[in-house]
Parts: C-alpha cells; sequence; structure tokens
C-alpha cells in the first residue's frame, strides 16, 4: 500500500519521500496534465486531482461489484454505495 499525499498547490510525495511528476513507481504511477494530476493504479484505477480541490475516479469494468465504500461497488445501483467489504451499510466514509 502507497501513501500518496497531493496538495492544492502539486506538493507531492509518496511514503514521505518527496517526489517529481511524473512519477512510476508500480503499481503507481503518477503523472500531471495541464488542468489535473492523474494518479494510476495498475491501470486499474485512476484518481483525479482538480486545482480546486476536487477528487474524482474512474474504474475498469474489471472492478464492477468489487469496490466498496466510497468507491461505491460499482453496480450501477447508488442506493447500496456505501457498504464495507463485509456487506455491512455504513453512512461514515472513515470506515
Amino acid at each position: 500500500m502507497h501513501r500518496i499525499v497531493l496538495h492544492i498547490f502539486w506538493l507531492e510525495n509518496v511514503n514521505g519521500q518527496k517526489i517529481t511528476l511524473p512519477y512510476e513507481n508500480s503499481p503507481v504511477s503518477m503523472r500531471k496534465t495541464q488542468d489535473k494530476i492523474v494518479i494510476d493504479h495498475d491501470s486499474q484505477v485512476q484518481v483525479y486531482l482538480h486545482p480546486d480541490g476536487m477528487v474524482t475516479m474512474a474504474a475498469k469494468e474489471t472492478l464492477r461489484g468489487k469496490l466498496c465504500a466510497a468507491c461505491g461497488n460499482f453496480n450501477n445501483d447508488h442506493l447500496d454505495d456505501l457498504k464495507l467489504a463485509s456487506g455491512e451499510g455504513t453512512n461514515n466514509f472513515d470506515e
């Protein structure tokens, strides 16, 4: 598991080490585009950090039904998106 910290002013570090972009250390790669930073994890999940602080994600079809919690489970039913891996529901994004 990598701990990635991105600040609104584009200061980056991974596991406490300052990095420059583009960055690649399998399974994580990061690059800066004109308007956002893109974090790619094994080409399965992409996280986009926008300068205004907005974070968006994209997941491959192969992850359908395998995601949980804040990611949702990617089954096209938003009513069951806040479930933990155990199947228990939650309203707490920190769980």
